[in-house]
């Protein structure tokens, strides 16, 4: 299972324009089963100083999806250091990545420069149930 899931989000990566998909739920109790979707989105930004914006379609999610960001270094003198993203949400459908660095023989914290690193960025929420995509279901045992 785990390496499905790596393979997902390496693929997703791999795409560097915007995607998205469904995931179906199914929770089975004694009493019932509720079947729903959830929703993923994912897009990549080479990143510019001040941060970039990651913004998905209005009515996707029910409430803030959870975050997933991954970094790939593109500059050599970046590696082995401290880098960090920074995630801000500036609207329900809106979140601002910036990356902090810290280099080890300064210990100074500073903005990512431009084009530094490549943001990737997967969104997983719970799938709006008045889209066309995000139907709930439940039955009753």
């Amino acid at each position: 299972m785990k390496k499905n899931i790596a393979f997902l989000i390496n693929f997703i990566f791999f795409c560097l324009k915007p995607i998205s998909g469904p995931i179906t739920t199914q929770i089975v109790t004694p009493e019932f089963t509720q079947c729903g979707s959830a929703f993923w989105y994912s897009d990549s930004f080479p990143y510019t100083e001040g941060g970039v914006s990651f913004k998905f379609p209005n009515g996707l999610f029910t409430e803030k999806p959870r975050l997933i960001v991954s970094l790939e270094i593109q500059k050599y003198e970046y590696q082995g250091i401290l880098i960090t993203p920074i995630i801000t949400w500036t609207d329900q459908n809106v979140a601002t990545i910036t990356v902090n660095i810290m280099r080890n023989e300064a210990l100074k914290i500073f903005e990512a420069p431009t084009d530094s690193v490549i943001v990737n960025i997967l969104a997983i929420g719970t799938a709006d149930g008045n889209s066309a995509d995000g139907s709930i279901e439940t039955k009753h045992a």
